[in-house]
């Protein structure tokens, strides 16, 4: 007693009996001490007996909690997982360790904070309520960069919440400013999606959070995505209450759209279904191609032709894709040619070939080896519904463009890299000024094909798989895996396809589903390529994902509001969708056994969970 109070004195530590150490599993020292020393060693003593590890052979270490709920430290040296059981009620012992083990973890580990802050509240989302639920109103976080990948983790104190989602694309969460929040999505044991969300106590505090998150991906970008993602959700206070009311509105509850679910399937398309013309075979609709007066979406070699008509879709007939040598066309991509008397065609099986299919005497009547594996094909240019405004078309390969006329045999030669540029996919404007995407997930801005890009907008990593740009050129958006990127393709009054737009170059508004919504989609999206209404307004995109159509209001969205999407689902797997030429409301969709016209009207708008 005497010894201990001299220590007491002095500051020397009195380290408690606290717990078991266990080595895989197997009892090695029981009413045991745990102590870090001088940042160099764990120490851990029992009666005679004592341990010492240095903390360079430990590669990894952290709390985590046994079944019968007790606090323990588990730590790794070589081969053997090491674990100290903390006996219960002893919550000042394990306090005292827990704070000597915050100064040297993250060395330990190998960890990179990005960032911490000590001061936020953590919720989730409860699907029942459609409201978010408060776990705890003071936690800690802390953004780490481990090796390529950025996780978070949330925890307070010793009791680790979260820990450690990992964020892999910009599409995994969003930012509120109206309630400083960041919200994420990630998957539990079960595989069920569960969201969460920071608020933090202030804007600036937000903003850092978000600054150490592009920082730490996007390196050679920063202010550019900082910019979009700091403003890509702030909402138009401008709005007028009638306009709330009316969102408000117009918001359905999961149960209504679950209800509209089940009506949906009961209901049987009064549209002629696609097997009607492939037969019931193994095949699936595929690609789809839409003009003023007629669809087209191809099933296998077969390509099925459908009426528009005023609220429906009438089968006319089937044609066959076929090669005088008795080979099958299997069609990837479609667009009908000016004269609306042909399709130019891309092949599923054949990278490198395209075909002219003239639908008069449903014959190949031209073949075109482009050398390379073709990406993507567009027109040169096309009208104000969309439609081609010249014969020519634009071909891309990954390093490569080259332009097609279908009244000649051969290639015209266009513009080759000597870097890889990788490009995936293209569009172009009533001017014939073009885009081009890429793998990387940057979107190059020409206005020629014999020149260089004259605007180079940056993406955020992933690869573009689709480019739509509105006959105007004033719109343009880019399909992601799992997000959409909005552009304007003007700023300051300059347009990015004429003249660099350098420092000025327009930031993109990232679409992407809420994580509330997630589980409409079975917790994954997977889109198809995004296109925009070719009205006079061009004023709303529309993609899918699964069994669901999302049409997305561009003037809300432009506004801020970029979570104004309304959604439906269909029976089948929808492969692709398009609004009819000129008009907003109608959309015929192909789904992989099913062609359907609906009317962009009978989307609902999934319920806001901050109201």
């Amino acid at each position: 007693m005497v010894l201990q109070h001299i220590k007491s004195m002095f500051g020397i530590e009195r380290v408690e009996v606290s717990g078991n150490l266990y080595c895989n599993k197997a009892l090695k020292l029981s009413d045991a001490s745990i102590n870090i020393v001088n940042e160099k060693n764990l120490e851990i003593v029992g009666g005679d007996k004592r341990l010492d590890f240095l903390l360079e052979d430990i590669s990894y270490i952290d709390f985590h909690k046994t079944e019968s709920q007790e606090v323990s430290v588990y730590f790794f040296v070589k081969e053997d997982k090491w674990t100290f059981v903390f006996r219960k009620n002893l919550p000042r012992t394990i306090v005292q360790f827990y704070g000597k083990l915050v100064c040297v973890q993250s060395k330990i580990n190998g960890w990179e904070v990005l960032y911490t802050n000590d001061c936020v509240s953590l919720k989730q989302y409860n699907q029942m309520t459609e409201q978010y639920d408060l776990l705890d109103g003071s936690v800690s976080v802390r953004l780490l960069k481990i090796k390529n990948s950025t996780v978070l983790r949330v925890y307070k104190e010793y009791n680790i919440i979260r820990k450690g989602d990992l964020i892999q694309s910009y599409s995994d969460f969003y930012v509120d400013q109206e309630t400083h929040s960041f919200s994420w999505s990630t998957s539990n044991g079960s595989n069920e999606m569960e969201v969460y969300r920071l608020i933090f106590p202030s804007l600036p505090t937000l903003f850092a959070f978000v600054s150490s998150f592009v920082s730490a991906n996007s390196p050679e970008e920063v202010s550019y995505l900082e910019k979009m993602e700091i403003d890509n959700y702030q909402e138009d206070m401008e709005s007028s209450e009638e306009e709330s009311e009316e969102e408000e509105d117009s918001e359905s509850s999961d149960t209504k759209i679950m209800l509209e679910r089940k009506k949906t399937s009961k209901k049987k398309y009064a549209q002629a279904a696609g097997n009607i013309f492939g037969g019931r075979d193994k095949e699936r609709n595929h690609a789809l191609a839409v003009n003023e007066a007629n669809t087209f979406v191809s099933r296998g070699s077969a390509i099925g032709i459908f009426k528009n008509e005023e609220d429906d879709l009438s089968y006319k007939g089937t044609i066959q894709a076929i090669l005088r040598k008795g080979e099958n066309v299997t069609p990837d991509k479609m667009i009908v040619a000016k004269d609306n008397n042909s399709l130019i065609v891309s092949d599923l099986n054949k990278k490198d070939m395209m075909y002219k299919i003239d639908l008069n005497t449903e014959k190949v009547a031209e073949c075109w080896d482009t050398k390379d594996e073709l990406k993507d094909f567009f027109s040169s240019a096309k009208d104000e519904r969309g439609a081609p405004l010249t014969h020519d078309f634009v071909g891309v390969s990954k390093n490569r463009l080259f332009k097609i006329d279908p009244r000649s045999a051969g290639l015209i030669e266009g513009k080759s890299y000597s870097t890889n540029t990788k490009f995936t996919s293209g569009d172009s404007t009533s001017n014939g000024y073009f885009a081009l995407g890429s793998e990387t997930g940057d979107i190059r801005m020409y206005d020629s094909l014999d020149k260089r890009a004259k605007t180079l907008l940056p993406g955020l990593g992933d690869s573009v798989l689709g480019v739509f740009i509105s006959p105007s050129g004033k719109y343009m958006v880019g399909t992601c895996k799992s997000y959409l990127m909005l552009i304007v393709t003007e700023a300051a009054g300059v347009c990015g396809f004429k003249k660099s737009l350098g420092q000025n170059k327009p930031v993109p508004k990232k679409l992407i589903v809420r994580p509330e919504h997630l589980h409409y989609f079975n917790g994954e999206v997977n889109f198809t390529n995004a296109s925009i209404s070719t009205d006079k307004d061009e004023k709303y995109v529309i993609v899918s994902t699964g069994e669901w159509i999302l049409v997305w209001d561009m003037e809300k969205v432009l506004k801020g509001h970029v979570f104004n999407y309304q959604i439906k689902r269909n029976d089948y797997k929808v492969v692709s969708n398009s609004f009819i030429p000129g008009d907003s409301n109608k959309i015929v969709v192909a789904m992989d056994d099913e062609m359907a016209m609906i009317n962009r009207l009978s989307l609902k708008k999934p319920k806001n969970p901050n109201k």
